[in-house]
């Protein structure tokens, strides 16, 4: 099971969150689980179509975004939740985790022991401390491809999470009290 996580996207330049983001990835996401379809994808957002549409966040890239999550979701191997559907319950029933734009569930499932990283389709962020990391940032289709087939093989966590720098940026995977809590809740 390959979960996805998209993020808050906004219509700034200012920003790498944007909805050109969202297009890209999601053409990608779309790229991926046809790539791939004996494997099962979860794609969870992280709003509402009804906010790309809004007239206040939207105009036609919010279109274009709703869109190609309907064509994510009308493939055979693709399941498209709400945003309403509980992080936690969607990564304890993933094998691999990737979010866009440095959103937030890469971290928990890093942290819950689930082989997890980022995902940028096309803006660049090299200038992310998450850098520092190796394999914890992905940029481009061709990488995405390759850190797929990877976590898919191998079964195991990424072996970044013993990286001094790891610890520093994102946690110790035996030292985060909400995490355990989590788990705790999980198992129970």
């Amino acid at each position: 099971m390959i979960s996805i996580f998209d993020t808050s996207y906004v219509e700034s330049r200012k920003l790498y969150s944007t909805y050109n983001e969202a297009q890209y990835f999601l053409k990608d996401v779309i790229r991926l689980a046809k790539s791939l379809p004996d494997c099962m994808f979860l794609f969870k957002p992280s709003k509402s179509d009804e906010y790309f549409l809004q007239e206040y966040w939207a105009d036609e890239k919010g279109v274009e975004v709703v869109d190609l999550r309907y064509e994510f979701g009308q493939l055979l191997n693709t399941i498209m939740l709400s945003d309403a559907d509980d992080v936690i319950d969607v990564i304890s029933i993933s094998n691999v985790v990737f979010t866009n734009s440095f959103s937030s569930p890469t971290a928990d499932a890093l942290l819950a022991n689930v082989p997890a990283f980022w995902y940028q389709a096309k803006t660049d962020v090299s200038f992310s401390i998450y850098n520092k990391i190796p394999n914890l940032v992905i940029s481009g289709y061709k990488d995405l491809t390759i850190q797929i087939d990877k976590l898919l093989q191998d079964g195991s966590p990424i072996g970044f999470v013993n990286n001094p720098d790891f610890t520093y940026l994102i946690g110790d995977i035996n030292k985060k009290p909400l995490t355990s809590l989590r788990l705790n809740i999980l198992n129970a």
